[in-house]
């Protein structure tokens, strides 16, 4: 059924996705998008983003025990293990902890609408299109606010797990020491 306007195109190869996609839905539609449209665009100065859904948050598998799943690996290396071991609320609360000190070290602390979120343990609306808005185009704090989302998910382990992950891109070269006092304040191995 796709085949007819797949054709011709070399699905295999990884390069050049976004032209594919935008040959086959203009195959699709029956309306192409021409270097006209593309002059029309930079003419007048005016284009709209579409932004992506966020990123489906899951809960950290586990076995009937409540250990984990798949050990052994995660932003505290093996010791990401023992988090399986503290309460739900311990977790939340290192989520949230995790997803403040990664704003903070972003420069993104002072935002009312991030200390809207911090506060309540959830995104705000508009945190949440700014999530969003961040997988796209300036990209400069991106990871912070996918820390801020992953500490979100309603499961608290995958929430702690999650944002201590993301963080440690927030954190750059100073991921290490973010890690550590982590580490420290939460008495995980």
């Amino acid at each position: 059924m796709l085949e007819p306007f797949l054709r011709d195109m070399d699905l295999a190869d990884y390069r050049d996705g976004i032209a594919k996609g935008v040959v086959a839905v203009g195959r699709f539609t029956g309306c192409a998008f021409t270097e006209d449209d593309l002059a029309r665009l930079a003419t007048a100065g005016i284009g709209f983003a579409i932004l992506p859904l966020l990123e489906e948050l899951h809960p950290e598998p586990r076995q009937p025990d409540g250990s984990r799943t798949y050990p052994g690996n995660g932003p505290l290396g093996p010791d990401t293990d023992a988090l399986a071991d503290l309460p739900p609320e311990r977790l939340r609360e290192l989520a949230w902890w995790t997803a403040s000190r990664t704003v903070e070290h972003a420069g993104l602390h002072t935002d009312p609408e991030v200390i809207a979120s911090i506060a309540a343990r959830a995104l705000t609306p508009e945190v949440e299109r700014r999530v969003r808005r961040s997988a796209i185009g300036d990209r400069d704090q991106h990871w912070a606010w996918a820390t801020v989302h992953r500490a979100s998910n309603p499961d608290p382990l995958a929430a702690a797990i999650g944002a201590l992950d993301t963080a440690r891109f927030a954190h750059g070269p100073d991921a290490a020491d973010f890690i550590g006092s982590a580490r420290e304040h939460f008495s995980v191995p």
